[in-house]
């Protein structure tokens, strides 16, 4: 079965947009750890960060990265 260019289904897999940055408050979750915490880590320099208006915002793509570096210096 061939679905249609108008196929629900089709359009909404085209125009799914994946996130470049996330919140204070969603990167604590995906970390583990909470607003606080992870707001002293930023003031500290621990955690890449981008301040954008006035918001904290988190990129995933920086998060991994350096998740991926503290794996490297805890083994």
């Amino acid at each position: 079965m061939l679905m249609s260019p108008a196929d629900p289904v089709t359009v909404k897999a085209e125009t799914a947009i994946e996130p470049l940055v996330v919140s204070l408050a969603t990167a604590a979750k995906l970390l583990g750890v909470s607003d606080r915490h992870l707001r002293t880590l930023t003031k500290e320099g621990t955690v890449p960060f981008v301040k954008l208006g006035g918001r904290i915002l988190f990129r995933i793509e920086s998060l991994n990265r350096m998740l991926t570096e503290i794996e490297k210096t805890a083994k």
